[in-house]
């Protein structure tokens, strides 16, 4: 059995560009409704949210210290206990300060605070998403096929983006 939601979560991740290898949720309790993901950050999105995100000048900037080597991951601070919280979810830029300026860091310090309120607003959204699907009862799915539990949480997602 695939859960839903695990399904649901990741192709949401996916369609942002986010990291959806390590994702953890808890909707038993009603005071545990949530949900967090973790991992590193592509180049590619990177640079597209500096693109859409920043000015053109900090952008430009944050982009040459991606192509120095500089990345950001989504780290978990907490005991392991609570993983699933999102409130342990911890932006983290990674940074060789050989071979970026204070120009560059700035500029990807902007970036990194533009991809935590990303990622805040993504685990907020996708909490409260799932504590709709679990309320539908539709948490589990027989895995006769992928492309069915899919077409599933295609479904939810549409319904939930109206």
């Amino acid at each position: 059995m695939k859960t839903l939601l695990n399904v649901y979560f990741t192709m949401y991740l996916e369609e942002k560009g986010l990291p959806s290898s390590d994702i953890c949720f808890c909707f038993v309790f009603s005071d545990t409704h949530s949900m967090a993901f973790y991992g590193r950050l592509s180049d590619d999105i990177l640079k597209s949210i500096a693109n859409r995100r920043l000015s053109q000048e900090d952008a430009r900037l944050a982009i040459e210290a991606i192509e120095n080597g500089a990345f950001i991951s989504i780290e978990d601070k907490s005991d392991g206990a609570n993983k699933h919280k999102p409130s342990n979810m911890s932006v983290v830029p990674h940074v060789s300060t050989a071979k970026i300026n204070g120009l560059m860091f700035a500029g990807f310090s902007r970036l990194r605070s533009e991809v935590d309120a990303l990622v805040t607003d993504t685990a907020r959204t996708l909490s409260q998403h799932g504590v709709l699907i679990v309320e539908t009862g539709q948490t589990q799915v027989a895995e006769n096929s992928v492309r069915r539990v899919k077409e599933k949480a295609r479904s939810i997602m549409d319904s939930l983006a109206d």
